[in-house]
């Protein structure tokens, strides 16, 4: 998350990829939420706003599931993240990929990142 908010897509990408599959490992799933929130973060500023909106619903999904809102330190970051994915696609296009992420299970959804293990 910190090479992301630095502008380091290129760094960030294989340390998102680590931290995630570890914490898929573990069952860490509010952690893997939040994960999924920063890496949606990162493909928007890779200019991947359809991956990005796909994290963005499989977090929705995955929060929903173990009833964890969003934190309120985390709400203006989030918000940022989901405006730029719906700007870069239009509000019509990020509706259909977010739905698309609401219905992959965690491993789809990283695998759809970070390819094969």
């Amino acid at each position: 998350a910190v090479a992301s908010r630095q502008g380091d897509p290129a760094r960030a990408r294989p340390l998102f990829a680590a931290a995630l599959y570890s914490l898929l490992e573990m069952g860490s799933r509010l952690q893997i939420g939040f994960g999924l929130e920063e890496l949606a973060g990162l493909l928007v500023l890779e200019g991947n706003a359809a991956q990005a909106a796909h994290m963005l619903g499989a977090a929705g999904v995955l929060r929903a599931t173990i009833r964890s809102p969003v934190p309120p330190s985390k709400v203006a970051a989030l918000e940022k993240t989901i405006a730029s994915a719906r700007e870069a696609l239009g509000e019509e296009a990020y509706a259909v990929e977010w739905e698309r992420g609401r219905g992959w299970t965690l491993e789809q959804a990283l695998h759809e990142v970070f390819g094969a293990r």
